[in-house]
Protein backbone atom coordinates (compact mmCIF):
# COMPACT_ATOMS: atom_id res chain seq x y z
CA UNK A 1 0.00 0.00 0.00
CA UNK A 2 3.04 2.29 0.38
CA UNK A 3 3.85 1.81 -2.85
CA UNK A 4 5.94 3.98 -5.01
CA UNK A 5 3.47 6.94 -5.58
CA UNK A 6 2.07 6.53 -1.91
CA UNK A 7 5.58 7.72 -1.33
CA UNK A 8 5.40 10.97 -3.83
CA UNK A 9 2.67 12.20 -1.74
CA UNK A 10 3.97 11.29 1.41
CA UNK A 11 7.80 12.54 0.47
CA UNK A 12 6.16 15.74 -1.09
CA UNK A 13 8.22 15.72 -4.35
CA UNK A 14 8.22 18.72 -5.91
CA UNK A 15 9.77 17.88 -9.50
CA UNK A 16 6.65 18.26 -11.75
CA UNK A 17 5.72 18.58 -15.45
CA UNK A 18 4.29 21.68 -16.84
CA UNK A 19 0.42 21.99 -16.81
CA UNK A 20 -1.38 21.56 -19.63
CA UNK A 21 -1.97 24.85 -21.71
CA UNK A 22 -5.35 24.42 -21.71
CA UNK A 23 -5.57 24.27 -17.60
CA UNK A 24 -3.76 27.15 -18.05
CA UNK A 25 -6.04 28.85 -20.31
CA UNK A 26 -9.15 27.68 -18.50
CA UNK A 27 -7.36 29.29 -14.75
CA UNK A 28 -6.48 32.52 -16.31
CA UNK A 29 -9.61 33.00 -18.85
CA UNK A 30 -12.25 32.53 -16.33
CA UNK A 31 -11.37 34.42 -13.40
CA UNK A 32 -9.63 37.11 -15.27
CA UNK A 33 -11.73 37.80 -18.40
CA UNK A 34 -13.71 40.23 -16.66
CA UNK A 35 -11.61 41.89 -14.49
CA UNK A 36 -10.58 45.16 -17.20
CA UNK A 37 -12.45 48.45 -15.31
CA UNK A 38 -14.50 50.43 -17.82
CA UNK A 39 -15.14 53.91 -17.31
CA UNK A 40 -18.87 54.69 -15.48
CA UNK A 41 -19.26 57.94 -17.24
CA UNK A 42 -19.38 58.45 -20.99
CA UNK A 43 -17.87 61.55 -22.92
CA UNK A 44 -20.24 64.02 -23.13
CA UNK A 45 -21.31 64.29 -27.33
CA UNK A 46 -20.13 67.61 -27.49
CA UNK A 47 -16.79 67.72 -28.91
CA UNK A 48 -17.96 66.67 -32.77
CA UNK A 49 -14.96 67.87 -35.33
CA UNK A 50 -16.24 71.19 -36.44
CA UNK A 51 -15.53 71.33 -40.32
CA UNK A 52 -15.57 75.21 -40.53
CA UNK A 53 -11.95 76.50 -39.45
CA UNK A 54 -9.37 75.36 -37.40
CA UNK A 55 -9.61 78.18 -35.03
CA UNK A 56 -12.70 76.75 -34.48
CA UNK A 57 -11.71 73.15 -33.66
CA UNK A 58 -8.51 74.72 -31.12
CA UNK A 59 -11.74 76.62 -29.31
CA UNK A 60 -13.30 73.42 -28.91
CA UNK A 61 -10.84 71.08 -27.63
CA UNK A 62 -9.68 73.60 -24.85
CA UNK A 63 -13.01 73.44 -23.97
CA UNK A 64 -13.13 70.68 -21.59
CA UNK A 65 -14.56 69.94 -18.00
CA UNK A 66 -12.92 67.98 -15.31
CA UNK A 67 -15.84 65.37 -16.28
CA UNK A 68 -14.94 65.01 -19.47
CA UNK A 69 -11.73 64.09 -18.44
CA UNK A 70 -12.37 61.50 -15.79
CA UNK A 71 -15.06 59.86 -18.49
CA UNK A 72 -11.63 59.09 -20.41
CA UNK A 73 -9.06 58.46 -17.61
CA UNK A 74 -9.29 54.64 -17.33
CA UNK A 75 -8.82 54.80 -21.74
CA UNK A 76 -5.95 56.84 -21.03
CA UNK A 77 -4.41 55.10 -18.59
CA UNK A 78 -5.12 51.72 -20.69
CA UNK A 79 -3.13 53.65 -23.54
CA UNK A 80 -0.62 55.30 -22.14
CA UNK A 81 0.47 53.28 -19.51
CA UNK A 82 -0.72 49.64 -20.08
CA UNK A 83 -0.37 49.72 -23.72
CA UNK A 84 3.06 52.15 -23.36
CA UNK A 85 2.01 54.46 -26.63
CA UNK A 86 3.19 57.64 -26.85
CA UNK A 87 1.48 60.77 -25.74
CA UNK A 88 1.11 61.10 -29.73
CA UNK A 89 -0.13 57.91 -30.52
CA UNK A 90 -2.70 58.04 -27.13
CA UNK A 91 -3.93 61.82 -28.62
CA UNK A 92 -4.40 60.18 -32.25
CA UNK A 93 -6.46 57.73 -30.96
CA UNK A 94 -8.36 59.13 -28.06
CA UNK A 95 -9.61 61.81 -31.08
CA UNK A 96 -10.28 58.97 -33.92
CA UNK A 97 -12.63 56.51 -31.52
CA UNK A 98 -13.62 58.79 -29.35
CA UNK A 99 -14.25 61.92 -30.66
CA UNK A 100 -11.54 63.21 -27.63
CA UNK A 101 -9.85 65.88 -28.59
CA UNK A 102 -7.01 68.21 -26.33
CA UNK A 103 -3.81 69.99 -27.32
CA UNK A 104 -0.54 67.96 -25.92
CA UNK A 105 -0.18 70.86 -23.16
CA UNK A 106 -3.53 69.87 -21.68
CA UNK A 107 -2.69 66.29 -21.84
CA UNK A 108 0.64 66.57 -20.50
CA UNK A 109 -0.75 68.81 -17.59
CA UNK A 110 -3.50 66.14 -17.00
CA UNK A 111 -1.03 63.17 -16.91
CA UNK A 112 1.07 65.08 -14.27
CA UNK A 113 -1.82 65.57 -12.20
CA UNK A 114 -2.88 62.05 -12.40
CA UNK A 115 0.91 61.03 -11.96
CA UNK A 116 0.79 58.91 -15.39
CA UNK A 117 4.71 59.62 -15.80
CA UNK A 118 6.91 57.91 -17.76
CA UNK A 119 10.59 58.42 -16.84
CA UNK A 120 12.98 56.69 -19.50
CA UNK A 121 16.34 57.49 -18.67
CA UNK A 122 18.11 54.68 -16.54
CA UNK A 123 19.46 56.26 -13.30
CA UNK A 124 16.08 57.75 -12.34
CA UNK A 125 14.86 53.86 -13.58
CA UNK A 126 17.01 52.11 -11.60
CA UNK A 127 16.75 54.10 -8.70
CA UNK A 128 12.67 53.54 -8.89
CA UNK A 129 13.91 49.96 -9.16
CA UNK A 130 15.46 49.72 -5.55
CA UNK A 131 12.55 51.97 -3.70
CA UNK A 132 10.29 49.77 -5.14
CA UNK A 133 11.66 46.84 -4.22
CA UNK A 134 12.16 47.92 -0.89
CA UNK A 135 8.06 48.79 -0.49
CA UNK A 136 6.91 45.58 -1.86
CA UNK A 137 3.82 44.00 0.40
CA UNK A 138 3.70 47.27 2.56
CA UNK A 139 0.23 49.27 2.77
CA UNK A 140 1.32 52.53 4.36
CA UNK A 141 0.65 56.35 3.92
CA UNK A 142 4.18 56.49 1.76
CA UNK A 143 2.93 53.63 -0.33
CA UNK A 144 -0.13 54.89 -0.77
CA UNK A 145 0.99 58.71 -2.05
CA UNK A 146 3.21 57.64 -4.52
CA UNK A 147 3.64 58.18 -8.16
CA UNK A 148 2.15 55.80 -10.31
CA UNK A 149 4.94 54.71 -12.40
CA UNK A 150 4.36 51.55 -14.52
CA UNK A 151 7.47 49.32 -14.08
CA UNK A 152 7.48 46.37 -16.52
CA UNK A 153 7.72 48.21 -20.15
CA UNK A 154 10.33 50.28 -18.84
CA UNK A 155 12.24 47.63 -17.52
CA UNK A 156 11.83 45.37 -20.78
CA UNK A 157 13.20 48.88 -22.38
CA UNK A 158 16.61 48.51 -19.97
CA UNK A 159 17.14 44.59 -20.52
CA UNK A 160 20.50 44.87 -17.85
CA UNK A 161 17.98 44.98 -15.10
CA UNK A 162 15.79 42.40 -15.28
CA UNK A 163 17.42 38.58 -14.48
CA UNK A 164 19.01 36.51 -17.22
CA UNK A 165 17.75 33.09 -18.64
CA UNK A 166 19.93 31.31 -16.75
CA UNK A 167 19.05 33.22 -13.37
CA UNK A 168 15.45 31.71 -14.03
CA UNK A 169 16.75 28.48 -15.13
CA UNK A 170 18.74 28.08 -11.62
CA UNK A 171 15.38 29.86 -9.78
CA UNK A 172 13.62 27.19 -11.04
CA UNK A 173 15.67 23.95 -10.59
CA UNK A 174 16.27 25.24 -6.99
CA UNK A 175 12.48 25.41 -6.55
CA UNK A 176 12.03 22.10 -7.84
CA UNK A 177 15.35 19.86 -6.72
CA UNK A 178 13.77 19.02 -3.21
CA UNK A 179 11.72 19.31 -0.31
CA UNK A 180 13.85 21.60 1.74
CA UNK A 181 14.06 23.82 -1.54
CA UNK A 182 10.54 24.29 -1.85
CA UNK A 183 10.47 24.52 2.09
CA UNK A 184 13.42 27.18 2.15
CA UNK A 185 12.30 29.40 -0.38
CA UNK A 186 8.75 29.18 -1.09
CA UNK A 187 6.72 32.25 -1.60
CA UNK A 188 9.07 34.15 -0.57
CA UNK A 189 11.96 33.74 -3.28
CA UNK A 190 13.39 36.21 -5.47
CA UNK A 191 11.05 37.56 -8.16
CA UNK A 192 13.29 37.02 -11.21
CA UNK A 193 14.56 40.62 -10.79
CA UNK A 194 10.98 42.54 -11.27
CA UNK A 195 9.04 44.13 -9.03
CA UNK A 196 5.78 45.33 -7.59
CA UNK A 197 4.87 48.56 -9.22
CA UNK A 198 3.93 51.73 -7.38
CA UNK A 199 0.42 51.80 -9.52
CA UNK A 200 -0.63 48.30 -8.23
CA UNK A 201 0.42 48.59 -4.68
CA UNK A 202 -1.59 51.75 -4.32
CA UNK A 203 -4.32 49.51 -5.94
CA UNK A 204 -3.97 46.82 -3.38
CA UNK A 205 -3.42 50.04 -0.39
CA UNK A 206 -6.83 51.55 -1.26
CA UNK A 207 -8.69 48.46 -1.77
CA UNK A 208 -7.36 47.69 2.06
CA UNK A 209 -8.50 51.26 3.23
CA UNK A 210 -11.77 50.39 1.08
CA UNK A 211 -12.35 46.98 2.19
CA UNK A 212 -12.35 48.76 6.09
CA UNK A 213 -14.68 51.36 5.37
CA UNK A 214 -17.05 48.45 3.64
CA UNK A 215 -17.03 49.91 0.13
CA UNK A 216 -16.64 46.64 -1.38
CA UNK A 217 -17.88 47.40 -4.91
CA UNK A 218 -14.85 49.81 -5.31
CA UNK A 219 -12.66 47.33 -3.29
CA UNK A 220 -13.06 44.72 -5.78
CA UNK A 221 -12.41 47.04 -8.88
CA UNK A 222 -9.03 47.76 -7.09
CA UNK A 223 -8.20 44.32 -6.28
CA UNK A 224 -8.74 42.96 -9.71
CA UNK A 225 -7.08 45.93 -11.30
CA UNK A 226 -4.02 44.66 -9.34
CA UNK A 227 -4.37 41.13 -9.60
CA UNK A 228 -4.79 41.29 -13.49
CA UNK A 229 -1.24 42.93 -13.63
CA UNK A 230 0.17 40.90 -10.74
CA UNK A 231 -0.54 37.49 -12.04
CA UNK A 232 2.10 37.50 -14.44
CA UNK A 233 4.53 39.34 -12.32
CA UNK A 234 6.69 36.95 -11.38
CA UNK A 235 7.07 33.03 -11.80
CA UNK A 236 6.33 31.55 -9.38
CA UNK A 237 3.62 33.61 -8.02
CA UNK A 238 5.15 35.51 -4.95
CA UNK A 239 3.33 35.57 -1.89
CA UNK A 240 2.23 39.27 -2.11
CA UNK A 241 0.29 38.12 -5.64
CA UNK A 242 -1.59 35.56 -3.62
CA UNK A 243 -2.11 37.58 -0.78
CA UNK A 244 -3.66 40.10 -3.19
CA UNK A 245 -5.83 36.76 -4.67
CA UNK A 246 -7.13 35.92 -1.03
CA UNK A 247 -8.17 39.39 -0.63
CA UNK A 248 -10.34 39.23 -3.41
CA UNK A 249 -11.97 35.48 -2.49
CA UNK A 250 -13.00 37.58 0.55
CA UNK A 251 -14.47 40.83 -1.06
CA UNK A 252 -16.56 38.67 -2.84
CA UNK A 253 -17.90 37.07 -0.30
CA UNK A 254 -18.42 39.57 1.76
CA UNK A 255 -20.65 40.89 -1.42
CA UNK A 256 -22.31 37.07 -1.45
CA UNK A 257 -20.51 36.11 -4.99
CA UNK A 258 -19.82 33.15 -3.88
CA UNK A 259 -19.10 32.11 -7.35
CA UNK A 260 -16.36 34.71 -7.60
CA UNK A 261 -15.30 33.87 -4.75
CA UNK A 262 -14.27 30.08 -5.24
CA UNK A 263 -12.95 30.88 -9.03
CA UNK A 264 -10.73 32.81 -7.35
CA UNK A 265 -9.67 29.86 -4.98
CA UNK A 266 -9.15 28.18 -7.40
CA UNK A 267 -7.09 29.72 -9.51
CA UNK A 268 -4.94 30.07 -6.62
CA UNK A 269 -5.19 26.18 -6.06
CA UNK A 270 -4.09 25.99 -9.84
CA UNK A 271 -0.69 28.10 -9.39
CA UNK A 272 0.16 26.20 -6.22
CA UNK A 273 -0.35 23.04 -8.28
CA UNK A 274 1.55 23.87 -11.41
CA UNK A 275 4.82 25.20 -9.86
CA UNK A 276 5.15 22.70 -7.20
CA UNK A 277 2.55 20.03 -7.46
CA UNK A 278 -0.23 18.72 -5.56
CA UNK A 279 1.65 16.53 -3.07
CA UNK A 280 3.94 19.30 -2.20
CA UNK A 281 3.92 20.16 1.70
CA UNK A 282 2.95 23.91 0.57
CA UNK A 283 0.21 23.16 -1.53
CA UNK A 284 -1.16 21.02 1.13
CA UNK A 285 -0.63 23.52 3.28
CA UNK A 286 -2.57 26.29 1.33
CA UNK A 287 -5.44 23.56 0.96
CA UNK A 288 -5.94 23.82 4.90
CA UNK A 289 -6.10 27.54 4.90
CA UNK A 290 -8.99 26.61 2.09
CA UNK A 291 -11.22 24.63 4.78
CA UNK A 292 -10.63 26.63 7.06
CA UNK A 293 -11.61 29.62 5.10
CA UNK A 294 -14.90 27.44 4.28
CA UNK A 295 -15.23 26.64 7.76
CA UNK A 296 -15.21 30.27 8.68
CA UNK A 297 -17.46 30.81 6.18
CA UNK A 298 -19.71 28.33 7.56
CA UNK A 299 -19.92 26.88 4.76
CA UNK A 300 -19.09 23.42 6.35
CA UNK A 301 -20.24 20.46 3.78
CA UNK A 302 -18.08 22.17 0.92
CA UNK A 303 -15.36 21.90 3.68
CA UNK A 304 -16.21 18.30 4.18
CA UNK A 305 -16.28 17.68 0.33
CA UNK A 306 -13.08 19.24 0.15
CA UNK A 307 -11.24 17.08 2.80
CA UNK A 308 -13.26 14.08 1.35
CA UNK A 309 -11.70 14.73 -2.20
CA UNK A 310 -8.29 14.06 -0.79
CA UNK A 311 -8.92 10.59 0.93
CA UNK A 312 -10.18 10.15 -3.05
CA UNK A 313 -6.90 11.71 -4.21
CA UNK A 314 -5.15 8.93 -2.07
CA UNK A 315 -7.42 6.19 -2.76
CA UNK A 316 -7.40 6.71 -6.56
CA UNK A 317 -3.62 7.46 -6.43
CA UNK A 318 -4.06 11.07 -8.05
CA UNK A 319 -1.03 12.19 -10.09
CA UNK A 320 1.04 15.27 -9.12
CA UNK A 321 -0.80 17.68 -11.75
CA UNK A 322 -4.17 16.92 -10.98
CA UNK A 323 -6.46 19.51 -9.67
CA UNK A 324 -8.73 19.61 -6.49
CA UNK A 325 -10.96 22.60 -6.49
CA UNK A 326 -14.11 23.97 -4.19
CA UNK A 327 -17.06 21.96 -5.65
CA UNK A 328 -19.09 19.11 -4.67
CA UNK A 329 -19.88 17.67 -7.43
CA UNK A 330 -22.91 14.66 -7.45
CA UNK A 331 -19.74 11.65 -7.85
CA UNK A 332 -18.17 12.96 -4.58
CA UNK A 333 -21.97 13.30 -2.81
CA UNK A 334 -22.02 9.36 -4.07
CA UNK A 335 -18.54 8.45 -2.51
CA UNK A 336 -19.06 10.43 0.35
CA UNK A 337 -22.14 7.70 0.84
CA UNK A 338 -20.20 4.65 0.52
CA UNK A 339 -17.98 2.97 2.84
CA UNK A 340 -14.45 3.70 2.67
CA UNK A 341 -11.84 1.68 1.80
CA UNK A 342 -9.98 1.12 5.20
CA UNK A 343 -6.54 -0.05 3.56
CA UNK A 344 -6.11 3.55 2.71
CA UNK A 345 -5.52 4.56 6.73
CA UNK A 346 -2.33 2.69 6.67
CA UNK A 347 -0.47 5.66 4.66
CA UNK A 348 -0.99 7.62 8.02
CA UNK A 349 -1.00 4.81 10.49
CA UNK A 350 2.21 3.47 9.28
CA UNK A 351 5.12 4.18 11.69
CA UNK A 352 8.07 6.56 10.21
CA UNK A 353 11.33 7.90 11.28
CA UNK A 354 11.73 10.14 8.40
CA UNK A 355 10.96 13.19 10.03
CA UNK A 356 9.56 14.85 6.50
CA UNK A 357 6.88 11.59 6.13
CA UNK A 358 5.71 12.55 9.40
CA UNK A 359 4.99 15.97 8.97
CA UNK A 360 3.31 15.24 5.61
CA UNK A 361 1.09 12.48 7.32
CA UNK A 362 -0.02 15.31 9.75
CA UNK A 363 -0.99 17.19 6.86
CA UNK A 364 -3.34 14.53 4.82
CA UNK A 365 -4.55 13.72 8.34
CA UNK A 366 -5.51 17.12 8.72
CA UNK A 367 -7.17 17.37 5.54
CA UNK A 368 -9.03 13.63 6.37
CA UNK A 369 -9.97 14.78 9.86
CA UNK A 370 -12.52 17.42 8.13
CA UNK A 371 -14.19 14.85 5.78
CA UNK A 372 -16.20 12.34 8.24
CA UNK A 373 -15.38 9.47 6.93
CA UNK A 374 -16.61 6.09 8.65
CA UNK A 375 -13.56 5.04 11.34
CA UNK A 376 -11.38 8.47 11.05
CA UNK A 377 -12.38 8.89 14.77
CA UNK A 378 -10.44 5.69 15.87
CA UNK A 379 -7.75 6.50 12.94
CA UNK A 380 -6.86 9.44 13.94
CA UNK A 381 -6.95 8.64 17.84
CA UNK A 382 -4.46 5.86 16.99
CA UNK A 383 -2.54 8.27 15.16
CA UNK A 384 -1.86 10.34 18.26
CA UNK A 385 -1.05 7.28 20.23
CA UNK A 386 1.94 6.63 17.84
CA UNK A 387 2.81 10.20 17.79
CA UNK A 388 2.86 10.58 21.62
CA UNK A 389 5.36 7.54 21.10
CA UNK A 390 7.74 10.03 19.07
CA UNK A 391 7.95 12.43 22.28
CA UNK A 392 11.67 11.24 23.07
CA UNK A 393 12.32 13.24 19.71
CA UNK A 394 9.80 15.81 19.23
CA UNK A 395 7.35 16.62 21.89
CA UNK A 396 4.87 18.90 19.76
CA UNK A 397 4.07 15.89 17.37
CA UNK A 398 1.43 14.38 19.93
CA UNK A 399 0.17 17.60 20.07
CA UNK A 400 -0.33 18.68 16.43
CA UNK A 401 -2.02 14.34 15.69
CA UNK A 402 -4.02 15.51 18.61
CA UNK A 403 -5.03 19.09 17.06
CA UNK A 404 -6.30 17.09 13.54
CA UNK A 405 -8.91 14.82 16.10
CA UNK A 406 -10.06 18.14 17.64
CA UNK A 407 -10.51 19.46 14.09
CA UNK A 408 -12.67 16.37 13.15
CA UNK A 409 -14.78 16.36 16.61
CA UNK A 410 -15.17 20.42 15.70
CA UNK A 411 -16.81 19.67 12.63
CA UNK A 412 -18.65 16.76 13.51
CA UNK A 413 -20.59 18.54 16.46
CA UNK A 414 -18.99 16.90 19.40
CA UNK A 415 -18.37 19.86 21.46
CA UNK A 416 -18.05 17.68 24.53
CA UNK A 417 -15.57 15.78 23.08
CA UNK A 418 -13.95 18.67 21.40
CA UNK A 419 -13.45 20.39 24.57
CA UNK A 420 -12.23 17.31 26.53
CA UNK A 421 -9.44 17.16 24.10
CA UNK A 422 -8.54 20.45 24.06
CA UNK A 423 -7.87 20.67 27.53
CA UNK A 424 -5.47 17.99 26.92
CA UNK A 425 -3.89 19.67 24.38
CA UNK A 426 -3.21 23.16 26.35
CA UNK A 427 -2.12 20.96 29.19
CA UNK A 428 0.23 19.49 26.42
CA UNK A 429 1.28 23.07 25.31
CA UNK A 430 1.69 25.05 28.53
CA UNK A 431 4.35 21.58 29.52
CA UNK A 432 6.19 22.52 25.79
CA UNK A 433 6.09 26.03 26.11
CA UNK A 434 8.18 25.87 29.08
CA UNK A 435 10.63 23.28 27.74
CA UNK A 436 11.15 24.02 24.08
CA UNK A 437 14.66 24.73 22.29
CA UNK A 438 15.36 27.42 19.76
CA UNK A 439 14.83 25.01 16.96
CA UNK A 440 11.28 24.10 18.04
CA UNK A 441 10.22 28.03 18.21
CA UNK A 442 8.37 27.82 14.72
CA UNK A 443 6.57 24.71 15.97
CA UNK A 444 5.45 26.32 19.29
CA UNK A 445 4.20 29.19 17.33
CA UNK A 446 2.43 27.13 14.53
CA UNK A 447 1.07 25.37 17.98
CA UNK A 448 -0.62 28.18 19.47
CA UNK A 449 -1.84 29.64 16.19
CA UNK A 450 -3.85 26.01 15.44
CA UNK A 451 -5.07 25.43 19.30
CA UNK A 452 -6.15 28.78 19.68
CA UNK A 453 -8.33 28.74 16.11
CA UNK A 454 -9.76 25.58 17.17
CA UNK A 455 -10.74 26.51 20.36
CA UNK A 456 -12.34 29.52 18.91
CA UNK A 457 -14.28 26.97 16.41
CA UNK A 458 -15.48 25.08 19.26
CA UNK A 459 -16.85 28.32 20.40
CA UNK A 460 -14.53 28.84 23.29
CA UNK A 461 -12.93 32.42 23.18
CA UNK A 462 -11.59 33.04 26.75
CA UNK A 463 -9.49 29.54 26.72
CA UNK A 464 -8.30 30.59 22.96
CA UNK A 465 -7.34 34.00 24.28
CA UNK A 466 -5.26 32.06 27.46
CA UNK A 467 -3.77 30.17 24.63
CA UNK A 468 -2.31 33.48 23.02
CA UNK A 469 -1.55 35.22 25.63
CA UNK A 470 0.84 32.27 27.09
CA UNK A 471 2.57 32.30 23.74
CA UNK A 472 2.87 36.24 24.16
CA UNK A 473 4.16 36.37 27.65
CA UNK A 474 6.49 33.50 26.44
CA UNK A 475 7.91 35.47 23.47
CA UNK A 476 8.20 38.78 26.03
CA UNK A 477 10.06 36.91 28.62
CA UNK A 478 12.75 35.37 25.77
CA UNK A 479 13.17 38.82 24.40
CA UNK A 480 14.04 40.15 27.85
CA UNK A 481 16.10 37.19 28.85
CA UNK A 482 17.88 35.88 26.14
CA UNK A 483 19.31 32.85 27.32
CA UNK A 484 17.80 30.81 25.29
CA UNK A 485 17.94 32.08 21.84
CA UNK A 486 21.25 33.94 22.40
CA UNK A 487 22.14 37.62 21.73
CA UNK A 488 20.16 38.01 18.84
CA UNK A 489 16.52 37.05 19.93
CA UNK A 490 14.30 39.83 19.48
CA UNK A 491 15.69 39.25 15.74
CA UNK A 492 15.06 35.35 15.85
CA UNK A 493 11.51 36.14 17.27
CA UNK A 494 10.61 38.73 15.02
CA UNK A 495 11.35 36.63 12.07
CA UNK A 496 9.65 33.61 13.12
CA UNK A 497 6.54 35.35 14.37
CA UNK A 498 6.37 37.58 10.79
CA UNK A 499 6.28 33.91 9.18
CA UNK A 500 3.78 32.12 11.22
CA UNK A 501 1.89 34.37 13.16
CA UNK A 502 0.83 37.47 11.34
CA UNK A 503 -1.50 38.73 14.25
CA UNK A 504 1.36 39.33 16.40
CA UNK A 505 3.00 41.99 16.68
CA UNK A 506 7.02 43.26 18.22
CA UNK A 507 6.90 47.02 19.16
CA UNK A 508 10.18 47.90 20.99
CA UNK A 509 10.33 45.20 23.53
CA UNK A 510 6.65 44.58 23.83
CA UNK A 511 4.63 41.31 22.47
CA UNK A 512 1.57 43.15 20.96
CA UNK A 513 -1.71 41.11 20.65
CA UNK A 514 -4.06 41.74 17.84
CA UNK A 515 -7.31 40.87 16.91
CA UNK A 516 -7.78 38.80 20.30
Amino acid sequence: MAGEHYGSMINGDATQPPLASSVQEENSNSIFRELQPTPSIELRQNHAVSTSSSKVLARKRWNLTDADWMAQKERIYDLFIRKNLTLDETMSIMKEKWGFNASPKLFKDKLKVWGYAKYRKKNIIQKNLREAKSWQELETEIVAGIRKVEMDPILKAHSGMTASASDKENDSAAFQSSYHANSGKGDHAKPHGKCWSPFKMCARSQAVKQMAERDYGNAITNLQAALTGLQFLSAPPQAYVRSTAWSLSDAYVRTGDLGMADAVINWISATYIHDKGLWNPETLDHYLRVIDWLLESRRVHDGKCLGFMFYLACRDRYGPQQTIRIACNKYVENQMAEPPDKSVFDLLSRKSDDPIEVRQQLRLAKLWSTAGIEGIEEMLQSMVAVYNSYAAKSKSLGIFARCALIRHYVIMGSHDAATKECKESRDLLAAFIREFTLSELRDMLLLSRELAALHLQNQDPDRAKRVLTWTADTLQTLILVPSKLGDNSENTIRIAVGGVMPGYGLSGHTVCLYGV
